[in-house]
């Protein structure tokens, strides 16, 4: 069941970053106000793509690996496993 969940959220960790970084959802940050001398809006966006950076390669990390996956890394030979 864990499993599953890890693969729900890799589903929607993208869709997570899109809603984040809408023009509405920015808008609402486009003010005059600064941090450290940055506008709001653009610590915002950097902030969520370190954050989404991060939360992908944890995300990442947890994930097992599939069969498919393997194979695909495995070198390739015969379809009996010989080298022929």
């Amino acid at each position: 069941m864990r499993e599953r969940r890890l693969h729900e959220f890799a589903f929607l960790l993208p869709w997570l970053g899109v809603f984040l970084t809408t023009p509405p959802t920015i808008l609402a940050l486009a003010s005059w106000s600064r941090a450290a001398g940055f506008p709001v809006f653009i610590v915002y966006i950097f902030a969520v793509w370190a954050m989404l950076i991060a939360a992908a390669f944890l995300l990442a990390r947890r994930l097992p690996w599939s069969d498919e996956r393997q194979g695909a890394d495995a070198p390739l030979s015969g379809r009996d496993g010989a080298n022929g």
